[in-house]
Parts: C-alpha cells; sequence; structure tokens
C-alpha cells in the first residue's frame, strides 16, 4: 500500500512486486558470559513458543561480564519478515485489497512474522526472549517502525508518481526519494521500544 500512497498505480504493484521484506536487529547474547537458563510460563506464552518446541529448546541469557560490559549481550543480527507475492495476492494488491486482509492471507500462506523469526533464534540459544519481545512489540499494526525491503521487477523502470517527477534514475531511487519526502512532511513521531 505504500507503494500505492505516493502514486504507483495498483496493476503495476501487482505486476512488479515480487516481495517484501521488514527487518529489526537484536542484540545477541555475550558468548563469554552465556549460560543456559529455563524461562517461566510467562516468558514462553509472551513469544507463543508451544511446549514441543520448549522441550527441544536452547534457552540461554548472558550474566554481563567485561566483555559486555555487564549487558549480558555483544553484537547484533537481524530478525526478518518476508512476503512473498504470488497470483492470488498480485490479484489483491490490484483489486486495491486492505493491508490487514493482505497480512491475513499471507500469513494462511506460510508467511512468518518477524516475532516468529525471533522465537527461532531464541529456542536457538542466540538472544532473549525479553529482546525479542522489546524489539517486535505491536509489529501487526506498526510496520511503519520497521525498516523494510522492496523487491521489484522491470515494470517499475521510468513509470511517473504522483507529482510528475522524472524517473530516470531508475524505480529504486524515485520511490526511495518520494517515500522519504512524504515521511517529512508527516509531524514528527516519537520513537523508541515501548509502542506505537
Amino acid at each position: 500500500t505504500r507503494l500505492i500512497d505516493i502514486g504507483v498505480k495498483p496493476f503495476l504493484v501487482s505486476t512488479s512486486l515480487r516481495a517484501i521484506m521488514a527487518q529489526r536487529l537484536v542484540r545477541k547474547i555475550c558468548k563469554h558470559c552465556k549460560r543456559p537458563y529455563v524461562p517461566d510460563a510467562k516468558e514462553v506464552r509472551s513469544l507463543n513458543i508451544n511446549p514441543a518446541q520448549a522441550v527441544h529448546a536452547t534457552f540461554a541469557k548472558g550474566d554481563g561480564c567485561g566483555d559486555c560490559n555487564s549487558t549480558g549481550y555483544r553484537g547484533r543480527m537481524g530478525i526478518f519478515e518476508i512476503f512473498l507475492v504470488n497470483e492470488e495476492i498480485q490479484k489483491m494488491i490490484y483489486e486495491h485489497v486492505g493491508t490487514a486482509k493482505l497480512r491475513e492471507r499471507a500469513r494462511a500462506l506460510g508467511m512468518r512474522t518477524m516475532r516468529e523469526d525471533g522465537a527461532r533464534k531464541v529456542t536457538s540459544g542466540l538472544t532473549t526472549i525479553d529482546e525479542v519481545v522489546s524489539i517486535t512489540v505491536g509489529a501487526a499494526n506498526c510496520c511503519q517502525h520497521f525498516a523494510f525491503t522492496l523487491f521489484v521487477g522491470p515494470p517499475l523502470a521510468g513509470v511517473p508518481l504522483r507529482d510528475g517527477a522524472a524517473t530516470s534514475a531508475g524505480p529504486t531511487r524515485s520511490i526511495q526519494t518520494h517515500y522519504e519526502r512524504l515521511r517529512n512532511e508527516r509531524p514528527a513521531r516519537p520513537h523508541g521500544r515501548s509502542g506505537c
């Protein structure tokens, strides 16, 4: 819907868009002070980790040491959400179906959310439940807080956007320029992990 909001016609979006990837960075557990631990039932439920996953999981956390400045974390890694566009989704985009319904259908087709990807990394002992929950709070309703990448095909090259600006530099640059302009025109919003 963001491409449509900046003036790209729905039929061009539906035929050109191949995938959308959203991403955030989470802190990795420090390998120098990492130790196993058993989360309580409330923590496990916060990421919807089922009991079968929890039995075979490798939960861990960092105690804090000189290498991680006593935080228990050192370094970062990505958690991702990839929305692949098939013929059914193309038709929905062409018909200007809302974001909620698109997301619902993508989930039905097997799309893994960022929180689910984070849960996989938690059960592998790479990061913590608290870290993933804090980074993905409101993920279903606040996609504007996440970095995202559009994968588009050739039809978008040279397409004039709403204000008629030239697109000779290619679709990626023109779309990025217009999106940044729209963001600058909006009132400032508070940033942080606490929510939307």
